[in-house]
């Protein structure tokens, strides 16, 4: 599979699978592909995993959970926790933060934006399952014991 930079982990899931989507016509189809996309990642990572963590395909292929110890930064060189090689990142793109109120994700000003559940976003409350996309990649954040 070729790792295309214009597109994401989802699109090229998607692309694998033989299926497109177009989400401004068909968001029901849509919402059944991410949720098959994420099940496969938690199956794919094996064993349980106990939030909060966010979930993603390395470029390598590797499933694997990210624990949020406090606070998670997420982007393509140091200082952010979480440093992944993708050039559609921000040095820091964003980052989410366990508040009293619950865990906050927050875009750092990232050229390409953050989305959440296929929205744009600057912050928002993340819920269990939320589907977060970031550059070339899809993350899962997950707040409490998930396997399959």
């Amino acid at each position: 599979m070729m790792n295309d930079a214009r597109t994401s982990d989802l699109e090229r899931w998607l692309r694998t699978t033989g299926q497109t989507i177009d989400t401004e016509f068909d968001a029901p189809r849509a919402l059944t592909e991410r949720l098959r996309f994420v099940a496969q990642l938690l199956a794919d990572i094996g064993s349980p995993v106990v939030g909060p963590a966010l979930a993603l395909r390395t470029a390598s292929g590797l499933a694997i959970a990210v624990p949020i110890d406090g606070e998670l930064v997420v982007g393509r060189e140091t200082p952010a926790k979480l440093v992944l090689d993708d050039r559609r990142l921000s040095k820091q793109h964003f980052r989410i933060r366990l508040a009293d109120n619950g865990p906050i994700l927050e875009d750092l000003k990232s050229r390409n934006g953050t989305y959440v559940n296929g929205v744009k976003t600057r912050q928002c409350l993340l819920r269990d399952g939320n589907i977060i996309e970031a550059g070339s990649h899809v993350f899962v954040f997950l707040d409490r014991m998930m396997s399959l």
